[in-house]
């Protein structure tokens, strides 16, 4: 049976998902610093201090747009304001709603590049990573250390006009698995498969991929603009 994918549509006024779904979400990240100003004012106080700790500025607005709209999007499943939001974060790090909110929406968010991508399901965890394609002179070192031997096979098998896509798709892959477990590249004892996985391209020069624990039955993908 063939998973439903929906085309990228701008979101409902009201939020639902039902059991079986995959909502996808992608919004830009490039933000003014006077944005980013009142942006902060629906962030905690923990997020703040993240934020000033990056160096690079335009890192800096980036973080706070995409903290900003993970809010305001689970705001908009929760039915609370985008500043109400408590996140709990697992033993391994991997953050999730807060028990007070007594949901069972899980989510993985990613940034890269000006872009960001939000995955949300009803129970299943779930795990997303986008990569802003940048031409490497050579990413055989980092497929060495980081891929294991399926993976290792796959890449070689990419004709050289399609290496760099091909590393970004099964980098995504495993960053998606690993994200899901809630684990580190170094916690991977052996490979485990999620229930469900597929790729998708936010924005051209950009590749992403999502994981599940559980198969879905329908992918809704939504495209975010802010406002």
């Amino acid at each position: 049976m063939g998973v439903e994918i929906a085309p990228w549509q701008a979101p409902p006024a009201s939020l639902l998902i039902g059991t079986g779904d995959l909502h996808l979400w992608r919004f830009r990240t490039d933000i003014s610093a006077r944005t980013a100003d009142t942006l902060r004012q629906s962030l905690s106080a923990d997020e703040c201090a993240r934020a000033d700790r990056f160096i690079n500025p335009r890192h800096q607005l980036r973080f706070i747009a995409a903290r900003y709209r993970l809010r305001r999007t689970l705001a908009g499943y929760l039915k609370y304001l985008p500043a109400s939001i408590v996140f709990t974060n697992s033993q391994q790090g991997k953050p999730s709603l807060g028990k007070e909110h007594r949901s069972d929406i899980n989510f993985n968010l990613s940034h890269s590049g000006d872009w960001a991508v939000l995955a949300v399901t009803s129970g299943p965890d779930v795990g997303v990573d986008v990569e802003e394609i940048v031409v490497k002179d050579n990413v055989q070192p980092l497929t060495d250390y980081a891929f294991n031997e399926v993976e290792k096979t796959l890449f070689s098998a990419f004709p050289p006009a399609r290496k760099q896509r091909g590393f970004y798709r099964l980098w995504t892959a495993k960053e998606a698995r690993l994200k899901m477990l809630g684990i580190g590249l170094g916690e991977m004892k052996k490979e485990i498969m999620p229930g469900f996985g597929c790729f998708f391209v936010p924005a051209k020069g950009y590749v992403a991929a999502v994981a599940v624990t559980c198969q879905v039955a329908r992918i809704i993908r939504y495209h975010d603009a802010m406002n």
